[in-house]
């Protein structure tokens, strides 16, 4: 049996910001409100699997937080979020295409983070909600318009 979840889709300046509330940790950031339709159907079943490996104790791909560059020298996310998340104590759980999944061991909490230069100030604040850490100060500076 398919599941139905709500989907919330939030205008902001140029931009798409979209999460599920009934799954804490399906946050993502599109261009335009179809491209954040696909990539929320993709963002579920990691952030489910993510999950139940942590409600079943089980050893988790982590990896160490570093900045990703792409070819050219792009930086995949925000720098100064990314390095919050790290002195918060959140690991790289599974990198995809557009998003990885991070968690907060010490919380038990999941979100999906968008590979992106510039992440709304609303959007980081909400990942930080999910992943039960305090709001990044570098990131509010870096994103506010």
């Amino acid at each position: 049996m398919p599941y139905e979840f709500v989907a919330v889709f939030e205008k902001r300046d140029n931009v798409f910001i979209c999460y599920v509330e009934e799954i804490p940790g399906v946050n993502l950031q599109s261009q335009t409100r179809e491209e954040a339709r696909q990539d929320l159907k993709g963002a579920i079943d990691p952030v489910s699997a993510a999950s139940k490996a942590l409600s079943e104790h089980k050893v988790l791909n982590t990896r160490p937080l570093g900045i990703s560059a792409a070819r050219g020298g792009r930086r995949f996310m925000d720098a100064d979020f990314k390095k919050h998340l790290a002195r918060q104590g959140c690991i790289l759980h599974r990198k995809g295409r557009k998003y990885s999944v991070y968690i907060h061991p010490r919380s038990g909490k999941i979100s999906t983070v968008p590979h992106l230069r510039h992440i709304e100030t609303s959007l980081a604040q909400k990942i930080c909600r999910d992943l039960g850490i305090p709001k990044s100060m570098e990131s509010e500076s870096s994103h506010g318009r």
